[in-house]
């Protein structure tokens, strides 16, 4: 996604948009100058919106011919990276050297620890050198 800029005078923000499936108007004890309408988006939770505006209501009944969406400008913060992280340095497969495991390791389910008892005696297991 691309950084947000300036361009022939105009604000170009990366956004997020989620199309609407349904919106209804919904009872709130809101004053009677506010309406409540419950939003469905593909990919959001259930939403509840309160607006002065009337919005028009459908959902999949009663569909409407227009298109409607749910626009988000992007925030960084939305990816919940730790703050150490540097936007620009992302760990990828080649930082990690000369991983000892293979892909087969990590297909294996791990063994019950019921299955080390067994026998009624415990197991000894030790420590193998991997580098060595």
């Amino acid at each position: 996604m691309s950084a947000p800029r300036f361009a022939a005078q105009r604000l170009h923000l990366p956004c997020i948009a989620f199309n609407v499936r349904e919106v209804r108007r919904v009872r709130s004890p809101a004053p009677e100058t506010l309406f409540t309408y419950g939003v469905k988006a593909d990919g959001l939770h259930n939403l509840l919106i309160t607006t002065e505006e009337t919005l028009v209501q459908f959902w999949p009944a009663r569909p409407t011919e227009k298109k409607f969406v749910l626009v988000c400008p992007w925030d960084r913060s939305l990816l919940e990276l730790p703050d150490f992280v540097e936007p620009t340095k992302f760990v990828g497969p080649s930082d990690f050297g000369h991983d000892m495991e293979s892909e087969e390791d990590y297909c294996t389910p791990p063994s019950s620890p019921s299955d080390a008892w067994s026998s009624g005696s415990p197991v000894n297991q030790g420590v193998v050198d991997l580098e060595s």
